[in-house]
């Protein structure tokens, strides 16, 4: 019977330890790829907002256009909706995204890596408002506001034209 340096007890201990370090590796891995995924959501939501905004815009300018009168109240309440949507999507990706990173630096400190801690400080020029999130966060709701401000003005006039008949 040969004689072993690690005592079964210790070998057990050993390799629970391993399978939690692999457990921990492979959660970190799926927490970054997660974050992966909610950047890429984000950055899809800004292109397809803005698109359709476009579109919206091409139409509320259009001289030609010869259903704008008709058109004029829903087509305004759609960018207003249309914005808020997008706020609301870009806030929940947000979330995420930050729920996700947030467990990536938890698993980096049991992990020994140092990828997310040492990410530098949200904001730019020193200035920790100045994000990626606030950004949009004010093109959305510039949007809305626009959006907001000219159905007003299409209702004000709407009225008008019925209280004067």
């Amino acid at each position: 019977m040969g004689w072993s340096a690690i005592d079964p007890k210790e070998k057990d201990l050993s390799s629970k330890h391993s399978k939690s370090i692999k457990n921990k590796k492979g959660e970190y891995l799926d927490a970054s790829s997660n974050m992966r995924h909610y950047g890429n959501m984000r950055f899809a939501e800004l292109t397809l907002f803005t698109l359709l905004t476009a579109g919206l815009l091409a139409i509320f300018v259009s001289a030609t256009n010869p259903y704008k009168l008709p058109m004029d109240i829903p087509l305004r309440l759609s960018g207003l909706i249309l914005s808020l949507v997008f706020l609301v999507l870009q806030e929940r990706s947000s979330k995420q995204f930050e729920h996700y990173l947030q467990r990536a630096k938890a698993l980096e400190k049991s992990l020994g890596y140092r990828q997310h801690l040492r990410c530098p400080p949200p904001g730019l020029f020193g200035y920790r408002f100045l994000t990626t999130q606030n950004a949009a966060r004010t093109l959305y709701l510039s949007a809305a506001a626009f959006w907001g401000a000219s159905l007003y003005l299409a209702l004000y006039r709407f009225l008008q034209v019925i209280l004067a008949l």
